[in-house]
């Protein structure tokens, strides 16, 4: 059983923020992975380009497999304090987006992935390294943007942080 400790940490406006455990901010709430119907072209490539010729069509199965294994390997997790994102077959990118930070999302959905019930959730933070974050081929995208706003302004309440953009200075 992990040690329990209580750490109270001044933040703007007095208000204080309570953490019950060490390894809280990393526990996993929400591990989700794109559909592989983003990569339904690529299944489609080889057949295609192997009737017309058979030695083409195994170099574009070769990338068909490695594309599925893109997707495969491809992970958002949902943790107390941010948004992660975990890709790469190969190389692997490992960014992520905290929750105080996020500034609008949107969801948009193309009318192939509409039809078999996928989305793509933009969010716009005011993070350094990722300012744009795209959650693809996501079921249930409106309630998902929903989550994400919910917890993004609760998490801007308990740390009193209010967010002002400055255009044209």
């Amino acid at each position: 059983m992990p040690s329990l400790r209580r750490v109270k940490v001044n933040v703007k406006k007095k208000k204080l923020v309570e953490v019950t455990s060490q390894n809280d901010e990393y526990k996993d709430l929400l591990i989700i992975q794109p559909s592989q119907w983003i990569n339904v072209g690529w299944f489609i490539l080889p057949l295609a380009v192997g009737v017309i010729y058979a030695p083409l069509g195994g170099i574009a199965l070769v990338y068909t497999l490695y594309k599925y294994f893109e997707v495969f390997t491809w992970k958002y997790t949902f943790r107390l304090k941010g948004i992660e994102e975990r890709k790469g077959v190969f190389n692997v990118l490992q960014e992520e987006v905290q929750y105080f930070r996020i500034k609008s999302i949107m969801v948009e959905e193309p009318f192939l992935m509409r039809l078999v019930g996928l989305s793509i959730v933009h969010i716009i933070s005011s993070e350094r390294f990722k300012p744009n974050l795209s959650l693809y081929g996501i079921r249930n995208g409106e309630e998902l943007k929903n989550k994400i706003n919910t917890a993004a302004n609760e998490w801007r309440n308990k740390l009193g942080i209010r967010d002002y953009d400055l255009y044209g200075m």
